[in-house]
């Protein structure tokens, strides 16, 4: 559905957006077709001179003012996706809870950068040993076992 537009004949945000959008009538996605401007695969869209993330400029398209310090949040969990049916308004912990419990988020043994094993974090919490002790056998530092033992990491072993 592309158009020429000349210098006479400017599109508005609305049509330059939905040029770019193609309807998937199974799951009622829309999927963003125009540029994938960023490393975690969000489109983007140039609006007055600055790249923006696509569904966040639906969101405000089609729905009204995103207030600082909130993420426009995926119901269906498609980034390509910029139905306005389908974007929420969430703070980070929401939209980070959101990716971790559909699976698109590693955390735990999942995750790629980490030596533990569930086994060895309920051992640390279970341990009498001091922190800078625990630190040295697991090769980590004081902090990390302290985050572990207060549950600021590791959250979801009990």
């Amino acid at each position: 559905m592309s158009k020429i537009y000349n210098q006479y004949n400017l599109p508005s945000l609305v049509e330059r957006f939905m040029d770019n959008v193609s309807p998937e009538p199974m799951s009622g996605c829309w999927l963003w077709t125009g540029t994938v401007r960023d490393k975690k695969g969000y489109g983007g869209l140039t609006v007055d001179g600055l790249t923006q993330r696509a569904h966040r400029v639906n969101y405000k398209l089609f729905r009204g003012r995103i207030r600082h310090g909130l993420h426009v949040c995926h119901r269906c969990n498609i980034k390509a996706c910029v139905n306005p049916d389908h974007l929420y308004l969430g703070t980070n912990a929401q939209n980070m809870a959101d990716a971790a419990r559909d699976g698109l988020r590693p955390h735990g043994e999942s995750h790629p950068r980490t030596s533990l094993t569930e086994e060895d974090v309920r051992a640390i919490r279970n341990s009498p040993m001091g922190c800078v002790r625990l630190a040295r056998i697991y090769n980590m530092t004081k902090v990390g076992i302290m985050g572990i033992r207060r549950r600021r990491t590791w959250k979801h072993i009990e």
